[in-house]
């Protein structure tokens, strides 16, 4: 019924014009396939849930500076979690920086991976991704 609303419709793949083909109605639209740019077999949704309480950090594309004030600030952060949520866990991604890991490198919940090729996993099973971002030096107007 949704369908009959519109004159015409719009998908991405010749699979969902055929899906909307076997939905059609009395009065169906036209259906025309506008190919998307996006790699959909690379870009897939996961095939299982985000684990719960899991943080990522991504120091992938961060100076060695950068990567040094993000493991500090969240190493300084992490034990107010923690006592909030004994259970949530950290996962690093990238290269650290050497000495950098501190009093991280000692909690269990907290694991460096190092530099990886494919992060897609860690990225798509993560309950939440910090990427740092450091404010720029330009003044607000």
């Amino acid at each position: 019924g949704l369908l009959a609303r519109f004159a015409q419709v719009i998908v991405a793949a010749e699979d969902d014009a055929a899906a909307l083909g076997s939905l059609r109605g009395e009065r169906a639209p036209r259906v025309q396939v506008v190919p998307s740019p996006v790699d959909h077999e690379r870009f897939a949704p996961p095939l299982r849930l985000r684990d719960q309480a899991t943080l990522l950090l991504d120091l992938r594309e961060l100076s060695r500076a950068e990567a040094m004030a993000a493991l500090s600030a969240l190493g300084a952060a992490m034990p107010a979690i923690w006592a909030q949520r004994a259970d949530v866990r950290l996962t690093v991604i990238g290269a650290l920086p050497l000495g950098a890991a501190g009093r991280l490198a000692r909690d269990p919940r907290v694991v460096f991976t190092g530099a990886l090729h494919d992060p897609r996993g860690h990225l798509a099973a993560a309950t939440i991704v910090v990427t740092p971002v450091e404010p720029a030096n330009t003044p607000c107007h």
